[in-house]
């Protein structure tokens, strides 16, 4: 027994606490969401002082407007983080009050294989493809940023809400 929250079991699995679990939900979607944001940021800003021929569609129009490459790759990560934002406010939402709510339901202590139900395991399995998706496709470079900072943006907006609700239950697991 390392405390309260976290049992290590003979067998080697760990079983972990409700507050545990929401945690590291929010901690995975941070981390990936960081990541997804870094790497868009750098296609986006790569592909401003590189241009490819017949690749740099939305920031060659931008440039005009903006003033220059760079103006217009800021201008692009803004949308980005913009439609991110969006997207973890108004739609990721809804998934981490689903988890968050299944996780409550369950009886402590809960091993990993009672967190994540197949659908959510299923849904996070598609993103991953997606994501890679865009990659064999070869889709330029400006617009895998886009979509790498917006959904990087939405992750770290989703993982507040994780983080949230995680204190919250602290909160009222210690009021009892």
């Amino acid at each position: 027994r390392l405390n309260d929250r976290i049992v290590v079991h003979r067998r080697g699995y760990m079983n972990l606490s409700k507050t545990v679990w929401i945690t590291i939900s929010g901690i995975i979607w941070f981390v990936v969401g960081i990541g997804l944001l870094t790497l868009g940021m750098n296609f986006i800003i790569f592909s401003a002082q590189f241009p490819q021929e017949g690749s740099h569609v939305i920031l060659s129009r931008l440039s005009s407007i903006a003033g220059g490459p760079e103006q217009a790759a800021l201008a692009l990560i803004t949308l980005g983080l913009i439609m991110g934002f969006m997207k973890g406010r108004f739609v990721l939402i809804k998934t981490t009050k689903r988890v968050v709510s299944r996780i409550l339901s369950l009886k402590e202590p809960i091993r990993f294989s009672q967190v994540y139900s197949k659908k959510y395991l299923f849904l996070i399995g598609g993103m991953i493809l997606l994501g890679m998706s865009m990659k064999w496709i070869h889709l330029p470079l400006e617009i895998r940023g886009l979509v790498d900072v917006a959904v990087g943006s939405a992750l770290m907006n989703g993982a507040s809400a994780y983080f949230r609700a995680a204190l919250s239950v602290r909160k009222e697991l210690s009021e009892r």
